[in-house]
């Protein structure tokens, strides 16, 4: 069964997954990993990040949200935001 990358919860314990090549993302996470590049990276430039994002594979980003060892960056919590908001 599918489980959030990020939390380590199954599809059965969140309202929604959001599945990449190899992470997954539930919505509680995506709010999470929003709210924190929200309030912490407001308004700074991309820049080079040590590891890639695990969705999308670039290295340029303002911030990455990191949990359990997966990495996302603040450009793909946003495209998942919008999945959500048209879910």
């Amino acid at each position: 069964m599918p489980r959030c990358s990020f939390c380590d919860r199954s599809r059965d314990e969140v309202r929604t997954l959001i599945t990449s090549r190899s992470p997954t993302i539930c919505d509680d996470c995506v709010g999470l990993a929003r709210a924190y590049v929200d309030e912490r990276f407001a308004g700074i430039e991309p820049r080079l990040m040590r590891e890639p994002c695990e969705f999308c594979r670039d290295l340029i980003a303002r911030c990455q949200f990191t949990a359990y060892g997966h990495v996302i960056c603040d450009v793909c919590i946003g495209l998942c935001v919008d999945v959500l908001s048209e879910a």
